[in-house]
C-alpha cells in the first residue's frame, strides 16, 4: 500500500514538473495555472463527426489547484472555452478535459 501512495505521488509530481516546464497557460473559473494542450485524434474525430461545432482543445492538469467541471469557463490563448467532458485520470494524480470555444 505505501508503495502505491509513493507511486501516486511520483505522478502528481511528475505531472506537475511536466506542465511547468510544456505547459501553456490557462485560467479556470478565475484561477489561472499551468496546462498541456493539445488536440488528440479522438477530439478530431469527434469534430468530424459533428459531436464539437467548433474549435476544441484537450486539457490535462495536475490535481490540487482546481477541480474541473463541465460548463466551466477556461481561457486560453485570449479565446474563452466551456468545459465540455471531464476525465479524472486513473491514480486521481489530473485531469483530462475537453473544451469547446465559445462564439
Amino acid at each position: 500500500m505505501i508503495m502505491d501512495i509513493d507511486y501516486i505521488k511520483s505522478l502528481t509530481g511528475f505531472l506537475e514538473d511536466e506542465c511547468e516546464v510544456f505547459g501553456e497557460f490557462v485560467a479556470i473559473n478565475g484561477i489561472e495555472l499551468k496546462a498541456l494542450v493539445s488536440t488528440s485524434p479522438t477530439t478530431k474525430n469527434l469534430q468530424i463527426a459533428g459531436y464539437y461545432k467548433r474549435k476544441t482543445q484537450d486539457v490535462i492538469i495536475p490535481s490540487g489547484k482546481i477541480v474541473p467541471e463541465i460548463n466551466h469557463v477556461v481561457v486560453y490563448n485570449g479565446d474563452n472555452y466551456y468545459i465540455k467532458l471531464v476525465e479524472e485520470m486513473l491514480y486521481q494524480h489530473g485531469y483530462r478535459f475537453s473544451m469547446e470555444l465559445v462564439r
